[in-house]
């Protein structure tokens, strides 16, 4: 019976230590790795390449100018991406054994041995370092460059030499058995039989040597010359031209799948043929194509729009008929805003809304004629767009439906908007600020005092409102009747915040300026030399948005209005360019230089940790630990979901703020909405004095304070 006891005691310690250490672990993972995060789009970027290997999909795009990735990884048939690596383009993709290869836009070619993870360069002898297109025969890796003909590699890479075609401007290689094609944009088609030891120009009955794409399936060879599709049944020893030809646009795609063809365009969308290019059918498509794949049944499309990063990846499950957009987030997003708890994100190729919070989105642009969006603001239910030679518009529908309302408005070019009460102000490139007090149904001017035309921000204070100009920062107290230069004369200011007194520019290339008596003096306050394009605030808590001079890009923050900054780019596989920054539902959102929208959950970015989602029965405030303390200490506080044994059906906001001995505010800590539960949040006192200093808790009709000392 004793054995049985102590063995059972023995079970039940050994149970209670492995209950525990999954609690710890469990505690640790919700806290320990709260950071950025990718939503799912707006997706976008310009896609050139897409390459199967087993169940994978990569797509390479071509251009990726904020360190994020240019490769990305799908699998699952294409449903979701992931950026793999950090490689500045990827113009071309292939494989050869286990090696992966990339060429990419002036900077050769980038080798992988580990599907993408990471890369090297792999340039030994290959001069021509724009590198257009791969192919593989056998252990034999062909790269055609621009300018420079071809070069083979016999050695996985090691080492390139050229074996032909010099000074031609390659447009494709491609690989069918023994054959190895070479496409120009000047002199049409080269075959070779020898891996490049000789070429023949195979160019008999092709109506254009303009050609830019290739296709094989079965013994069809299909190929774009000019605006023409020409099929080959004897390995390119003789063309004929389909039926479609002399379309307006250049065929810069082609794929065949079966007796299935798809040829793309710049502006003319799709064309379809089912039955080995003798007949076409025409299918709408509103970006251009830059390449097509079949992987199985499944047809892919990597497109743009003419911009860099705003097309993506397109996917059909019905041999091209239809097609969905299929991610890849490398879209650059210039504009941010929410209504009620809908976000959405502005770009050059229009508006995107989100109503969970990322997880999904979609484009909402009916009827927005102009889509280069620079601005988003809201007055309660209307959602406004800036935009660039459009002027603004207008939904009133979570984007749904859009009208222009542009009436009085001199110039289209609006590069900001901002609300206040049923006021709403544009400010334009070459006409200044304009006034609509009608949800915009009319503008009037209001550029009394503006020396300069061009308006770049605005940020509200207590008593006016502040516009960011070419020649620094004006103020107006009378809903913009008359404006006062208020100091920073010869800088160009992209962005403005206020947090009481306190007033921070963003500026171009000079880093951030903050005055601390409304203008009267303005003091660098970091970041010099960078180029700070966003500001946002969050009570006494301001962010930065940045991207410049390589260590500048990111997220920053800071408690101390300014003072300093902390950098907040945990998450971030190479922190972007962040041009919109916007707080809504909790959270904060990040848009970024070609990595679409991230999302940080706002008590995590401002150092709030939630250490038990138990419900407390009542609010407390706990003594902050260690005290005495230098420089930091942390302060733990608990919110009920019920209120004098009333069931709340939502929390209000969550203030807690230091004072220093005379109680003046030093910093606040929290000023949102919370869930109920336990949380911790660490106070850092080490740009102030020793002494005593009050902190005190406010939600919901409760307040306490309690006193801490610091002693350095």
């Amino acid at each position: 019976m004793l054995l049985t006891n102590k063995y059972h005691i023995m079970k039940n310690k050994l149970l209670l230590s492995l209950i525990l250490l999954f609690l710890h672990f469990t505690l640790i993972s919700n806290i320990s790795f709260s950071q950025w995060v990718p939503t799912t789009g707006p997706g976008g970027g310009d896609v050139q390449c897409f390459l199967s290997n087993g169940t994978d999909i990569y797509a390479g795009l071509y251009s990726n100018y904020s360190g994020g990735s240019a490769v990305y990884r799908s699998t699952n048939n294409g449903a979701s991406w992931t950026g793999r690596g950090n490689i500045p383009s990827a113009r071309a993709l292939v494989i050869s054994g286990t090696y992966m290869f990339a060429a990419t836009v002036y900077s050769g070619v980038y080798l992988s041995t580990n599907n993408g993870a990471n890369w090297f360069v792999a340039n030994s002898g290959l001069s021509g370092q724009n590198v257009i297109s791969f192919a593989v025969i056998g252990s034999n890796i062909f790269a055609g460059t621009s300018s420079n003909g071809v070069y083979i590699s016999t050695n996985s890479g090691g080492s390139w030499a050229n074996c032909g075609l010099t000074g031609q401007d390659i447009s494709f290689v491609f690989a069918n058995g023994t054959s190895l094609f070479a496409g120009t944009y000047f002199s049409g088609i080269y075959r070779s039989t020898n891996n490049g030891g000789n070429w023949t120009a195979i160019n008999s009955g092709l109506t254009n040597t303009f050609t830019t794409c290739i296709a094989v399936s079965g013994t069809y060879l299909y190929v774009g010359a000019g605006g023409a599709v020409c099929v080959s049944t004897n390995n390119g020893n003789n063309w004929t031209q389909t039926s479609l030809n002399n379309i307006g646009s250049s065929i810069y795609a082609v794929a065949s799948s079966g007796a299935t063809v798809l040829a793309g365009t710049e502006e003319y969308g799709f064309f379809r043929s089912t039955n080995n290019g003798v007949n076409w059918t025409q299918i709408s498509f509103n970006k251009w194509v830059n390449v097509i794949s079949f992987s199985g049944t499944t047809a892919f499309v990597g497109s743009s729009d003419g911009y860099l990063s705003n097309g993506g990846v397109y996917r059909s499950t019905n041999s091209g008929l239809n097609f969905t957009s299929s991610g890849v987030n490398n879209q650059t997003i210039d504009a941010l805003a929410s209504v009620g708890s809908n976000i959405f994100a502005g770009n050059s190729s229009g508006v995107y809304l989100s109503s969970n919070n990322g997880d999904l989105w979609s484009c909402v642009d009916t009827g927005l004629v102009n889509k280069d969006v620079q601005c988003l603001a809201s007055i309660g239910s209307n959602l406004f767009a800036g935009t660039y030679d459009g002027g603004v518009f207008l939904s009133s529908n979570n984007g749904l439906n859009w009208h222009s309302v542009n009436t009085g408005l001199i110039s289209q070019n609006v590069y900001s908007l901002i609300s206040s009460g049923s006021n709403l102000f544009a400010g334009t490139y070459g006409a200044g600020v304009f006034l609509s007090t009608n949800n915009g149904t009319s503008w009037t001017s209001a550029n009394n005092g503006i020396t300069s035309q061009n308006v770049y921000c605005f940020a509200l204070s207590s008593s006016g409102i502040l516009a960011g100009t070419e020649a620094g920062v004006f103020y107006s107290t009378n809903t913009g009747g008359s404006w006062t230069s208020i100091g920073l004369t010869n800088q160009y200011i992209n962005s403005l915040t206020t947090s009481g007194m306190n007033i921070i520019a963003a500026t171009n290339y000079s880093g951030l300026y903050r005055s601390t008596n409304n203008g009267g003096i303005w003091v660098n306050s970091g970041f010099p030399g960078y180029y700070v394009s966003t500001l946002i605030t969050n009570g006494s808590l301001i962010f930065a948005g940045t991207g410049g001079n390589g260590t500048g890009y990111g997220i920053y923050m800071s408690t101390d209005f300014g003072g300093s900054w902390i950098n907040r780019n945990q998450g971030f596989n190479f922190p972007p360019a962040v041009y919109a920054l916007l707080i809504a539902n909790n959270y904060i959102f990040a848009g970024t230089d070609t990595q679409s929208v991230w999302r940080r959950a706002l008590p995590d970015i401002i150092g709030i940790k939630q250490i038990s989602e138990i419900v407390p029965s009542k609010y407390s405030l706990s003594q902050n630990y260690p005290n005495p303390f230098n420089p930091t200490s942390i302060i733990r506080f608990q919110i009920p979901n019920s209120e004098n044994g009333k069931l709340k059906t939502e929390n209000g906001i969550v203030s807690l703020k230091v004072f220093d001995i005379i109680g003046k505010e030093v910093v606040t800590l929290v000023n949102e909405k919370l869930s109920p539960g336990v949380y911790e949040v660490t106070f850092d006192g080490g740009k102030l004095a020793s002494g005593t200093y009050f902190y005190r808790l406010t939600t919901n009709g409760f307040s306490e304070t309690k006193k801490m000392l610091m002693i350095k």
